[in-house]
């Protein structure tokens, strides 16, 4: 469990995909699996991503899918940035702090 306020975010971080989610000082990376380990552990879930296995055991992907799922997932991403600029009445990220 995540301690509230005890979140680093570089608010004037400019790197390329740099997030307070992949920030190795935060408590979320026992976490950042949990989404697929939940999608895989239910058979209907998961008949949507994996088409098969072949005899190595390696998972054959149904590429269709993954492709919809990052479209819909960038769409949402788009949302939640929109929804935290109304909401907060200002960017999400410390852009104007900038130099």
């Amino acid at each position: 469990m995540i301690a509230e306020g005890n979140v680093a975010n570089k608010a004037n971080e400019d790197e390329v995909r740099y997030s307070f989610l992949s920030d190795a000082r935060n408590e979320f990376h026992p976490h950042e699996q949990d989404l697929a380990i939940h999608l895989f552990s239910d058979r209907r879930t998961r008949s949507l991503f994996v088409k098969g296995i072949n005899g190595d055991r390696s998972i054959i992907w149904n590429q269709n899918a993954l492709a919809m799922w990052a479209k819909v997932a960038d769409c949402m991403h788009a949302l939640l940035f929109l929804l935290m600029h109304f909401t907060a009445g200002s960017p999400p990220r410390g852009e104007e702090y900038r130099s």
